[in-house]
C-alpha cells in the first residue's frame, strides 16, 4: 500500500477502535440498568464495530492497486485456510479427549494474526 493510502487506512482503522471503546462503554452502561427489552440492543451493539471494520477493509482493498490486492487476497486465503484447519483440529479435540471449550473471540483474533503472518509472507515474496 502507498504511504498515503496506509496512513489513511491506519487513520480510519483508529477511528473505528475508538468507536468500539465507546460502544463498549455504552454496553456495560446498559448492561448496569438490565431490562429485557434493552437485551437485544446490547446483544447487537458488538456487532457495529465489526460491521464498520469490514467497510473500512474493503474501502482499503478499493485504494489497492493490482500487486497490493494480489498480496492481500493471498494473505486473506491464507488466513481462511490456516484457521480453518487450526480450529477443525481443536474440534476434534474438544471432541475425543475433552479439551476446553474455545472461546470465538479467540477464533477471531487467530484468523487475525494468520492474516497479518500470511500479508508478511507474501508481501516479502511478491515484492
Amino acid at each position: 500500500m502507498s504511504t498515503m493510502t496506509f496512513n489513511r487506512f491506519r487513520r480510519e482503522f483508529f477511528f473505528a477502535g475508538i468507536s468500539a471503546v465507546a460502544l463498549m462503554v455504552v454496553m456495560y452502561l446498559l448492561n448496569l440498568d438490565r431490562d429485557e427489552n434493552k437485551a437485544l440492543i446490547i446483544g447487537l451493539i458488538p456487532a457495529l464495530p465489526g460491521l464498520a471494520a469490514v467497510a473500512i477493509l474493503m474501502l482499503a482493498r478499493s485504494r489497492m492497486d493490482e500487486l497490493e490486492r494480489k498480496i492481500h487476497d493471498s494473505a486473506l486465503a491464507f488466513a481462511f485456510a490456516t484457521s480453518l484447519f487450526l480450529l477443525v483440529a481443536y474440534g476434534v479435540l474438544q471432541a475425543s479427549i475433552g479439551a476446553p471449550t474455545l472461546n470465538w473471540a479467540l477464533a477471531a483474533a487467530l484468523m487475525s494474526c494468520t492474516w497479518g503472518t500470511g500479508w508478511i509472507v507474501f508481501g516479502r515474496l511478491y515484492r
